[in-house]
This record gives structure tokens, sequence and C-alpha cells, in this order.
């Protein structure tokens, strides 16, 4: 019995001996554990809040800024050689970028503003562009009822020019972006391109080893952060997720990802606004001026300044030589200690002339030819103007020289009056006129920019006589036997008809026909009540012409170098007497 006590005492003390080894090995557990826990959460709250925060946060502020420097300076790309993700083997100069230099450092920028290929109504077929028959105050409203439908963003566009812009949001997630700015294609927009820079340069720039080495952990990034730019007009909130992992020594490493956020005070959302608006204001109207009109935008703020630079690239070759960029500086957004400055390529684009009607002179009520008409370069460049005479041979201007005083002599009327010729310009066309270019002469006028871009318009300037009561007919031209002149006899009314259509034949060049084709001219030298002198005579190549259908003509033989060589001359403009190289044959 007394055995079996002392059997049940030492089961009670082994027992006991266990539980005690046990509640010490949980005891020493539980404080070996406790060191760790502690460090863990002082270490996340310096992640967090402390100093390790800040120092991610300004790498944060950091590499945004560089992407935006990138962006800004390039028109909305980062290119794959600068860290971005737009491949610039893919590119090409004069399409996708403008090559700009500018202290000493290139530059890629991309076009924002060229013409409009989505609109299949706008012809850039001369003399019909940009809309044939129609004045540019009907245009916007053409192109709403017949290419507001052609794309998303045709809305935004015109005849003078198509936004191209890389759209600043992307649609995938809300954001305070405009609708003109959101984009379906991610890479390209703006805000992706921020994020995709931030993140994989982020890495390069937070070094977690100076922070914790003091605290026995060794701290290394997981993967690459995961960045989100929301973009508004007054700023640019920038998230970051950072997966992180943490492991102390002797201890079982543990993943966390730590938020960070900071916010930038960059007008991004407002400089996107307001350019894309600028550009969109200026394909839609061909006299917008980017140079002084851009604060009629909405979209305007103090502090926005917009500049335009003509021909950046001098050593482009032809046509990107004459291409221009702009310039938008916002003296409220620094980036990197310097106003953000965005700039972008605008394409060179054709000049344009409002839509002219035929004009209609009377002489009995002006004796001057004033016709306005607007032309404008889209780019607001300056314009040569030039006349054009659509006329079959020479027709006589009422200021005209003789021709044997203009060498060369071609083309129709007017076409070598000096007064005329240095009387166009943006004002209009101005020339003296009388009765003797009465008719209906076809002409045109044509505008150059200073890249040899041109456009043209051909019209019908008709000069009537209301002072006369004369209508001749077509059978004066024909025999004048049923010539009607008023107050002239039947022989002088035949011989005035006959005269004046030997006139014509001689200066149109051409074989009087029976018909109409002279009817202007010779309307005009009747009712001109004088017989003009024929100064062309040598015009004509016809021994029998020169006899027979001009009476004050003669066809000589001229002694030349090379010989005599025949021709039909008169005494108006050469006096055989004095010279004796000359042989009357008629």
């Amino acid at each position: 019995m007394k055995q079996y006590k002392n059997a049940q005492i030492t089961l009670f003390v082994i027992l006991g001996i266990v539980l005690l080894i046990i509640f010490i090995i949980i005891l020493a557990v539980k404080r070996s554990a406790e060191p760790q826990t502690m460090d863990i959460q002082k270490l996340l709250n310096e992640l967090k809040t402390g100093s390790i925060k800040n120092h991610v946060t300004n790498c944060m502020i950091e590499t945004s800024m560089d992407a935006l420097e990138k962006i800004g300076a390039n028109g909305g790309a980062i290119y794959d050689f600068q860290g971005g993700t737009i491949p610039f083997n893919k590119t090409e100069l004069g399409v996708s970028y403008l090559n700009y230099t500018y202290l000493n450092t290139p530059y890629f920028v991309a076009y924002a503003l060229r013409e409009n290929t989505l609109c299949k109504n706008i012809t850039y077929q001369l003399p019909d562009y940009p809309f044939p028959q129609k004045s540019f105050s009907d245009l916007n409203l053409i192109y709403d009822s017949e290419c507001l439908f052609d794309s998303f963003y045709s809305a935004y566009d015109g005849f003078f020019g198509q936004n191209s812009m890389n759209k600043l949001c992307y649609t995938a997630r809300e954001s305070a972006c405009e609708g003109f700015a959101k984009g379906l294609d991610l890479g390209l927009t703006i805000q992706k391109q921020i994020e995709d820079y931030v993140a994989s340069r982020l890495p390069l720039c937070v070094d977690f080893s100076a922070f914790t080495s003091r605290m026995l952990v060794n701290i290394t990034p997981e993967a690459k952060p995961t960045v989100e730019a929301n973009v508004h007009e007054s700023e640019i909130v920038l998230l970051v997720k950072y997966p992180l992992h943490i492991q102390f020594e002797d201890q079982e490493p543990v993943t966390k990802i730590v938020d960070y956020e900071t916010n930038l005070n960059i007008r991004l959302g407002l400089i996107y606004n307001f350019l894309y608006n600028v550009l969109s204001l200026d394909s839609k109207n061909i006299d917008f001026n980017l140079n002084n009109e851009f604060i009629a935008s909405p979209y305007w703020r103090p502090g926005l300044e917009l500049k335009k630079i003509i021909e950046p690239c001098p050593s482009c070759p032809y046509p990107y030589h004459y291409d221009a960029l702009v310039e938008l500086i916002d003296r409220n957004s620094l980036v990197n200690g310097r106003p953000f400055l965005f700039r972008t390529a605008i394409k060179n684009r054709r000049p344009a002339i409002d839509f002219i009607p035929d004009a209609v002179l009377d002489i009995k009520n002006t004796s001057f030819l004033n016709l306005p008409f607007e032309a404008y370069d889209p780019d607001d460049n300056n314009l040569r103007y030039y006349f054009l005479s659509m006329g079959i041979g020479r027709d006589k201007c009422a200021s005209t020289p003789p021709l044997s005083q203009v060498s060369g002599t071609t083309g129709g009327w007017c076409e070598e009056d000096p007064r005329l010729l240095s009387n166009i310009s943006k004002e209009g066309l101005w020339a003296p006129i009388n009765k003797y270019d009465s008719g209906r002469h076809p002409v045109g006028v044509l505008v150059m920019d200073d890249s040899g871009l041109f456009d043209y318009q051909l019209f019908w300037i008709n000069i009537t006589d209301a002072s006369t009561s004369y209508d001749p007919k077509y059978e004066c031209m024909a025999d004048c036997i049923s010539c009607e002149c008023a107050g002239q006899t039947y022989a002088e009314c035949n011989e005035w008809c006959t005269l004046a259509a030997n006139q014509c034949l001689s200066e149109c060049v051409r074989e009087f026909k029976q018909e109409g084709d002279c009817w202007n001219c010779v309307y005009s030298i009747i009712n001109a009540k004088k017989q003009y002198t024929h100064v062309n005579c040598h015009l004509i190549n016809q021994k029998s012409t020169c006899i027979s259908y001009m009476p004050d003509c003669f066809w000589v033989k001229e002694k030349k170098a090379t010989g005599f060589v025949e021709s039909c001359y008169n005494d108006t403009n050469l006096n055989l007497l004095k010279y004796p190289s000359y042989i009357i044959l008629s």
C-alpha cells in the first residue's frame, strides 16, 4: 500500500515537472515572438508615415516630374530610349514627329494638327479646296451636317485641321478628363505613360537600406509598384501600391503592400483642355490666329501663355521644313523648378481663298474694278497674291501698253496691266476700266504661302456699258449686212463692223469665225466710237490674211542675220522709210 502511494507521488511530481517545462517553453516562445511583432508594426508605421514614407513620396514626385518634362517636350510622348513605352523606331519624321533642337538638346515633337483625313467631304483638289462653290461662312454648317459623325472626335475637328494629340486619359477607368481627352488606345495616353514611367523608374530611386539597417531587417521590392495617376484640372493625384518583401533576422519573411499617395500641383488637365480647344478652334476657323486669339478659349486661365515657332527645323527636308511648333507654358505649374512647358507640332497647311462670285460691272456707273476677296493661311503665314488672266490670246485692257512694248505677250484680259498687278492684295483686286474693256473675261486669283502651297479661284468679270443703246447682233460679226450702228449710215456701219471684226482677228490671234467668238471684242470696238490703230499686225502669220483682212497691215520681208524673214507689219509700229532692210511685198 505504501509503495502504491509513493508511486502516485512520483507520478504527480513528474507530471508537474513536464507541465512546468511546457509552460517555460510557451513563455519563451511568447517572449521571443513579441519582439518580432513589435518590430513589424514599428516598421509598417515607418513605411507609411515616417521617414521611409517621405523618401518614397519624394521619389514619386521626382520620377513623375521627369515624366511630365519629357511628355511636354515631345508633344505628349515618352519614347522607349527615354525610358518610356512608345517605340521610336515605329515613328517617322514628318509623319509622326518633327525634329527640334533647343539649347543643343534634340527633341522629337509629335504632331497635333494636320490635314483632315477623316471628313470625306473636304476636297484638296484645286480650285475647289476646301469645298466647291461655298464661302467660308458656310463651312462649319456643312461640316456639322456631313462630317460630324465620321469619328468619335470629329466634332473637335474642321475643314482646316484634324487634331491628332495623344489623348490625356483612357476610358477604361473613371477620371476627371473631358470627353475629347479620353482615348481608347491605352498605351498612347499621357496618363498611362506617366504611370508606366513612374512604375519603371521608382525602384531606381527608392533605397530602403539606409533606413532599415538599424532595425536589423531586410526590405526589398517584391515586384514593380503599381501606379495610378488621376488627372484633374488643377492637380495630379499619384497613387502607388508598393509590394515589399520584409525579413527580420532569424524570422520567416513576410510580404506587405504599402500604399503611398502624393498630389502634384500641375494643372495638366487644364493645360491639355486649353491646348486641345485652341487647336480645335484653329481647325474650324481659317482666320483664327493662334498667336493672339488663344485667350478666346473658354479654358484659358491666368498663367497660360502660348507662342508659335515658325520653321523650327531649318535643316529638315521639304516640306517638313515649313512645319511649325506651338509652345504652351503654364507659369502656375512648376516642373523641376521651371514653368511647365508643353509643345506640339503643326503641319504646314494649304492657304485658301473664300468663294469669289462672278463680278458684273457697268461702265456707265463706274470706271474702276474694285473686287474685294478674302484669303487666309491657316498657319497665319504671309501670302503672295497673283492675278490670273485665263483668256485665249491677249485682250486689250484699259491701261495695257502696246504690244510693241511688251515682250512675250500671252494670256488674256489685262494680263500685263502694271496697275492691276500692283493692286492685288489681301484687300482685293483693283483696276481702271473703260469702254474698251467691255466683255465677259475669264480671270482668276492665286495666293501662295512661303512654302509654295497655293490655292486659286477662277471666275468671270463681265463688263457692260448701259450708256449705249446699241446691242450688236451676231449677224454683224458674220458679214455686217444687218449691222445697225446707231447714228451711222449703212455704209459707215458696214465698214465700222468690218474693221471691228478685223481688229479682233488680229488681237485674238485666231481665224475670224462667223459665230460669236469675237463678239465681246467687236462689241467693245463699235461702242468705243473710235477706230483703234491695229498695233499687232505682226502676229498674223499668213500673207493672204495680212493683205485681205487688215487694211493697215503690210506683208514685208525682213532682212536678218539668217536671211530674209517674211512677216506682217503695219506703219504704226514701223516707219518703212527709215528701215531699208524691210521690203514691202504687198
